[in-house]
Order: C-alpha cells, then sequence, then structure tokens
C-alpha cells in the first residue's frame, strides 16, 4: 500500500503546477461525488473508473 501512495504524491509532485489542491478520500466516496457532481473535478468518469480498475489490481486493502 505504501509504494500505491509514493506512486501518487510523485505524480502529483510532478504536476504541481496543475494541482490546485489534494483530498485524500475512500476511492467509493470519491466516485460518487464525481458521479453526482458535488465535487469540482477535471477528470472524466470513465478515466476515474480506469483508476479504480487499476487500484483494483494493484492492492489488497481495497
Amino acid at each position: 500500500m505504501e509504494s500505491q501512495w509514493s506512486f501518487f504524491e510523485s505524480a502529483i509532485r510532478e504536476l504541481k503546477e496543475e494541482v490546485e489542491a489534494v483530498r485524500w478520500m475512500d476511492y467509493e466516496e470519491c466516485r460518487q461525488k464525481v458521479h453526482d457532481g458535488a465535487m469540482p473535478n477535471c477528470i472524466y468518469e470513465d478515466e476515474f473508473r480506469m483508476v479504480g480498475e487499476y487500484l483494483d489490481r494493484v492492492s489488497v486493502c481495497r
């Protein structure tokens, strides 16, 4: 799990000019907020689903 977070943290550092804020939360909670339009974002739902599929492959905790 630690390497998973390291991956995301390094990706955010590389894109720091494009990242306004970071909010860590449960994937399903975040997916629902993206779907409902309850959280401002710039990701398409199909892209977000691909992130979830990746997390399923690499995580035993999810």
